[in-house]
């Protein structure tokens, strides 16, 4: 019996010790895994930093086409050096010119108008770049008005 109990008890034991080789080895190998993701990581984190910095924003641009000038009656300011995919357009006359009737909008190339937008004031027009166009803006007021800026951004 005592040759049994001994047998038992030494299979029990190397259970034992394979089991905690088994954890052990577990553990060694999760260490390794995460030491392995940690340095991918930061390698893809070089990589997206690297591109950020190399990489120029995808055509974001504005232009200035109406600059510190008096605009009359019905005049017109316009850009029509290249039709572009405006997503903003603004006549700004400067603060406190809360009642002069303006305008802004744009013209595709093919003579579409899109984007009309008529204001008392400062003229401000955010929207989706959807059309290829020219913008325009104008002072609808009946009197000559000193124009800060027309703007627009693509």
């Amino acid at each position: 019996m005592d040759a049994a109990r001994a047998d038992l008890s030494e299979r029990a034991n190397l259970q034992r010790v394979c089991l905690c080789a088994s954890f052990t080895a577990m553990t060694n190998s999760m260490r390794r895994t995460s030491a392995r993701l940690r340095r991918r990581s930061k390698v893809g984190l070089c990589l997206v930093a690297l591109a950020l910095v190399l990489i120029p924003v995808a055509s974001a641009t504005s232009q200035i086409y109406w600059w510190q000038s008096n605009m009359s009656p019905g005049e017109i300011g316009y850009d029509r050096r290249g039709a572009y995919n405006h997503n903003y357009n603004e006549l700004y006359f400067g603060s406190g010119y809360p009642n002069y009737d303006s305008e802004v909008w744009e013209v595709t190339p093919r003579g579409e108008r899109h984007f009309d937008k008529r204001c008392r004031g400062n003229c401000f027009n955010d929207h989706p770049p959807y059309y290829s166009t020219y913008v325009y803006c104008a002072n609808r007021d009946g009197v000559t008005h000193f124009v800060y800026d027309c703007f627009s951004a693509w």
